[in-house]
Order: structure tokens, then sequence, then C-alpha cells
């Protein structure tokens, strides 16, 4: 594998062929050299030799970061404990639960009787009255504000991180069960 570019700066094309081959499709002040395969290389300012190019640190913050960001999305989706049991927290029940808490508290508040039967994640039905359901969307918005406090920890992490401490943030662990 030949990799073909000027001094300095990634290879502009990367061949199958010989050097002899290669050296038609150079351009002026281009150079080729061999390479082990395809891949993310560096021609030396002097045009001597190649590498491979040196990931920068903002490359692996953003590339950390993104991966934070779908670890937080599957934390808060995968569901929460809450006193009546484990419910849900897709989209759409963290909707259903925010509406039927916010309709408890209404009714609460009124002095009147509110009764829901809510299905938990396991598919069983569970009775709440008014504190019952107002605890389900609590433990609910206790949970997505773990999810944020944890994510919100391992940015801090990753943007005070240098080339050598990178490596070793954990962002597995740690997230809400």
């Amino acid at each position: 594998m030949i990799a073909i570019g000027q001094p300095g700066a990634p290879p502009r094309i990367q061949l199958r062929c010989s050097l002899d081959k290669a050296s038609k499709y150079l351009a002026e002040g281009e150079v080729a050299l061999e390479v082990a395969g395809v891949g993310d290389y560096l021609i030396a300012a002097d045009g001597q030799s190649i590498g491979l190019r040196p990931v920068l640190l903002e490359e692996q913050r953003e590339r950390l970061w993104s991966r934070v960001k779908l670890l937080r999305a599957r934390a808060e989706g995968a569901g929460c404990a809450t006193p009546a049991g484990i419910v849900q927290t897709d989209a759409a029940s963290m909707s259903r639960i925010a509406a039927a808490a916010l309709d408890a508290s209404i009714a609460q508040a009124a002095g009147q009787l509110y009764s829901v039967s809510w299905t938990m994640a396991d598919n069983t039905s569970v009775a709440l009255d008014a504190a019952g359901m107002i605890a389900i969307g609590a433990a609910v918005s206790q949970h997505m504000t773990d999810c944020h406090v944890r994510s919100q920890t391992l940015r801090s992490q990753i943007e005070a991180a240098d080339l050598s401490s990178i490596s070793a943030i954990d962002i597995e662990a740690g997230w809400p069960a």
C-alpha cells in the first residue's frame, strides 16, 4: 500500500500498488511512501517517513462526550424504581407519568379523591392514590436529574482531562439504575 501526499500533511490518496507505479500519481511537491494498510496517516514534515496521525485531544473529547450522551439517553430510557415498583421511562411513558402526577397534584390541592390503576414496567397494575402517583412522578424526575448529573460530571472530567488522563475516564460506570 502506498500513501501519496505533501510533507507535513495527511496523504491525499492511498493506493494498492508498487512505489514505481505510484510515481505516475505524484503531483508537484508530493512524496510516495509505503504504509502497512489503509489508515489515518500523517506524512512527516521532511517527507521521509509516515506514521499514524495523532488523535487530537479535542477530537478525543468530542468522541467521548458523544458516547456519554448515548449512555445518558440509554440510562434515561431504561426505567426506574419508584415506591410502587419499576416504571418505564421512555418519552411517551414519562409524558404520561408527568400528566398523571399533575392531575394527582391538582386533585390533592383541591381536596378531591384521586385514584388511578397504573401499569408498571412488568405489565402489572398498581392502584395509586394522589400521593402514590405524585411519588412516581417525583421518582422519575429524580431519575432524570441523576442521569443529567452523571453526564455533567463526566463532561467536567472530559473537559479537564489531558492526553495522558482522558483514556482513564470510565464513562460506563455510575449511571442510575
